[in-house]
């Protein structure tokens, strides 16, 4: 098991990583209210190689970056937000960011989100972002869209990412 990320959610004290399975519920997302943990929700992430990445509260939602696919019955692919009670999916299913241009056979895994200018930075391993190539790795979603980053090929699989002013910095795994 290890522990990726780490946010406080509507009061809680939320982690993710790669955890356990417990009968049918993974338990990669838990909670703590201050007395005991449990898990963000029973099942909500679906088969698969299911694990927690990145964590960012956005317009008032729990964005959940990592590695989990539409087709083992979850709300998204590589990303989905939650409002506490019911997990949505994050633009178009089918169209939002893809390991490999229409491969939802593969998820991407979404490692990092920050929130910058009242956009949502997403890294991770992923080479197409509503169809468009991306070679950085990097994209932003606004609420309703994404976009892609223009810049030099580079991996931020599982490297930090951050803004020092107006920059933005992140490591690379090669």
């Amino acid at each position: 098991p290890w522990l990726q990320d780490i946010i406080r959610f509507q009061g809680k004290l939320v982690v993710g990583g790669g955890f356990s399975i417990v009968g049918t519920n993974t338990r990669d997302m838990l909670q703590f209210d201050g007395t005991s943990w449990e898990a963000v929700c029973n099942g909500c992430l679906q088969g698969g190689l299911d694990a927690v990445g990145g964590l960012a509260e956005y317009q008032g939602e729990l964005y959940v970056g990592g590695i989990f696919y539409y087709a083992s019955g979850n709300a998204g692919q590589g990303i989905m937000r939650w409002d506490g009670e019911d997990w949505n999916s994050v633009g178009p299913v089918g169209d939002g960011i893809q390991l490999n241009d229409n491969s939802d056979a593969y998820s991407p895994d979404l490692s990092w989100m920050k929130v910058r200018d009242g956009l949502l930075y997403i890294g991770g391993s992923f080479r197409s972002v509503g169809h468009v190539p991306t070679p950085a790795g990097i994209c932003t979603w606004d609420g309703a869209e994404f976009c892609v980053l223009e810049g030099e090929p580079f991996s931020i699989y599982y490297a930090p990412f951050d803004f020092y002013h107006d920059t933005l910095y992140g490591g690379t795994s090669e």
